[in-house]
């Protein structure tokens, strides 16, 4: 298995090594995209500091821009683990840029943060277990299960903590939310609903 891993990381040497040249071309048009989405955030929050008293704080914003997330992926799996990922980006952008002077802000951000790294430390497996299947193909068969055995572990422990903080973030939506009543619990049982239902192998 020795030999298989110096294989692996060879050829995962070169092929970063190819890609590597276009990241560099794109580099600068994705920075300058980059600075003008963290503007745009930016300048979200700050129009809802100089709003009048009684808007929402940004700690609330994030909240609601998870809830919409989670009403809209209630079911959660290996299809779209990474998408929910990705989506939680945005509330997790305005609980961050706030997160100096808004305590419930830190908060939000920090469990977001949480939920992100751990569905990420999953879907570096799942790329890794791919990469392993195209640059040693059926020839190092005990290796490569090894390597889809740590992502299956990790994909458990990513629909756990996704599940587990998901309920955590909508009980706080629930708590300082404002919504009618019957919307509000009808969004937070479909969750809870979901978060029942357990992980869903890939």
């Amino acid at each position: 298995m020795a030999r298989d891993a110096h294989d692996l990381d060879a050829w995962l040497r070169h092929r970063r090594s190819h890609l590597a040249e276009g990241l560099k071309s794109d580099a600068p048009e994705m920075v300058d995209k980059l600075d003008r989405r963290l503007a745009e955030l930016d300048a979200t929050l700050r129009a809802q500091r100089s709003h009048r008293v009684g808007k929402k704080p940004p700690g609330v914003v994030a909240l609601d821009s998870f809830a919409r997330l989670a009403s809209e992926m209630q079911m959660l799996d290996a299809s779209n683990l990474h998408d929910f990922r990705k989506g939680a980006k945005k509330a997790r952008y305005v609980a961050e840029l706030a997160a100096h002077g808004d305590a419930q802000a830190r908060q939000v951000g920090e469990t977001l943060k949480k939920l992100q790294d751990e569905i990420g430390d999953w879907h570096d497996w799942l790329v890794l277990a791919g990469e392993a299947h195209s640059a040693l193909g059926d020839q190092a068969a005990g290796f490569t299960a090894l390597i889809e055995a740590e992502r299956e572990r990790h994909f458990v422990a990513a629909m756990k903590t996704a599940s587990k903080l998901r309920g955590r973030l909508m009980g706080e939506w629930l708590a300082v939310s404002r919504r009618p009543a019957s919307r509000t619990s009808a969004s937070l049982r479909a969750v809870r609903l979901a978060a029942r239902r357990g992980p869903t192998s890939p």
